[in-house]
């Protein structure tokens, strides 16, 4: 900075505090993003954990704190356990429809009259004809 003159050193001097103080409001910014990360974890708000496990990772993946990194991989987990869980919920409900599904069959075959054969000539009423 030493060639430039009084003006330009001073333009200088205030792009350096300019950034500096972007810098600082950046940190701010980040810190509260990983304290909302690590809150939304705690409590278990997957939703919450999602959207915000995105933002973290597009911002902050490469040069993260240990505690950042422990944030995350928490938060990780937990959106791990939960497609795991909704996976077995699943997997759960297509058993019981299943199960539902040969219930009514089995239903249906023991309420279903037999239909009368058209080639026998038995004079034995038909259990469908209306009674005299």
């Amino acid at each position: 900075m030493t060639e430039l003159d009084e003006p330009g050193q001073a333009r200088s001097r205030a792009a350096v505090a300019g950034a500096q103080v972007w810098l600082k409001e950046q940190a701010a910014v980040r810190e509260q993003l990983f304290v909302s990360l690590r809150e939304a974890a705690e409590a278990r708000e997957g939703e919450a954990v999602r959207t915000l496990s995105v933002t973290a990772n597009a911002t902050a993946s490469h040069t993260r704190s240990g505690e950042e990194t422990a944030i995350a991989a928490a938060a990780g987990a937990l959106l791990t356990a939960g497609t795991q869980e909704r996976n077995e919920e699943i997997m759960a409900a297509e058993r019981d429809a299943e199960r539902a599904r040969r219930a009514t069959d089995r239903v249906r075959a023991r309420t279903t009259l037999p239909t009368p054969d058209p080639t026998t000539h038995d004079d034995a009423p038909c259990p469908h004809d209306p009674l005299p």
